[in-house]
């Protein structure tokens, strides 16, 4: 049986794989002690002819949707030999940023798809906090997954990105306008003026979220938090483990918003980092 469902023709087999992987604490956090889980992890795995661990590295529980990363997508667009490359078009910056995937056909023709800053605004995914600090790789993610899906849907089989499920819920995560209170005018029993009524003093708003509750943007840091790789946590020096303690730890709004932003300065680090080292390969 040559497709996904031949990891299940030795069904006990494919569960103590899935039971070892499980008990392993080099998995990401949502496969550990969840066989079930993994043999998910596997399935994918087998599908696209890669290794189990990739798999499970590239994939994520988001809002309670499974995502890869885009960079996982584009990996397996390039391994199913889908184009004969994939090359990138920025013009404009800040709010008139613009990103075009361009890919080469195996007959020279080109495929193309464009994202822009203002796309990104109008839809409400700029409400994620990483459009801020990495806005370009953030538009190149959803450039080059908008190219898969169009021109090469047989890549994801309908399986979204880690980068669309985030934007979605950023998108969806806007504090609802508050509603003016119902009033009735009643004509008044006796001519006579209603004394004036002084307003009551209103306490000072204290530790209140502008955009979204200390919940939401807890969520919101934890699953930008979970969708980084190992080698994020190399380079700042913290283990997983160690970082997701702290957020979760954190009480209040605005410690909150502080470290949201300590995260994206390690962003900001890591990339700055990672381009430095595509830039001047060890040799």
């Amino acid at each position: 049986m040559n497709n996904s469902l031949a990891i299940y023709e030795n069904f006990a087999q494919t569960r103590d794989i899935a039971n070892a992987l499980a008990s392993s604490d080099l998995v990401p956090p949502h496969f550990q002690k969840k066989p079930s889980n993994v043999l998910i992890a596997l399935e994918f795995a087998h599908r696209n002819d890669i290794a189990p661990f990739a798999a499970m590295q590239s994939m994520f529980v988001i809002h309670g949707r499974v995502g890869m990363n885009a960079s996982m997508a584009i990996s397996l667009a390039r391994k199913h030999n889908v184009w004969k490359s994939l090359t990138y078009k920025t013009t404009g910056s800040g709010a008139s940023l613009s990103v075009t995937a361009i890919a080469k056909l195996h007959d020279d023709s080109e495929a193309s798809a464009t994202v822009t800053m203002q796309m990104a605004n109008d839809a409400g995914w700029s409400k994620n906090a990483i459009y801020k600090s990495i806005p370009e790789q953030m538009l190149k993610y959803r450039a080059a997954t908008f190219l898969i899906r169009a021109h090469f849907p047989e890549v994801l089989f309908g399986m979204s990105t880690v980068e669309e499920l985030n934007d979605v819920h950023a998108a969806k995560n806007v504090t609802p306008a508050k509603v003016a209170p119902l009033t009735i005018d009643v004509e008044p029993a006796m001519e006579t003026q209603p004394a004036p009524i002084e307003p009551e003093p209103q306490p000072e708003p204290q530790n209140v979220a502008p955009d979204s509750s200390f919940n939401d943007l807890k969520c919101e840091v934890l699953d930008f938090i979970n969708t980084r790789p190992d080698a994020w946590f190399k380079t700042v020096g913290k283990l997983r483990g160690n970082i997701v303690s702290v957020i979760e730890s954190t009480m209040t709004y605005d410690e909150m918003v502080k470290m949201q932003r300590i995260v994206e300065t390690l962003e900001k680090n890591y990339q700055a980092l990672t381009q430095e080292q595509y830039a001047n390969p060890k040799q």
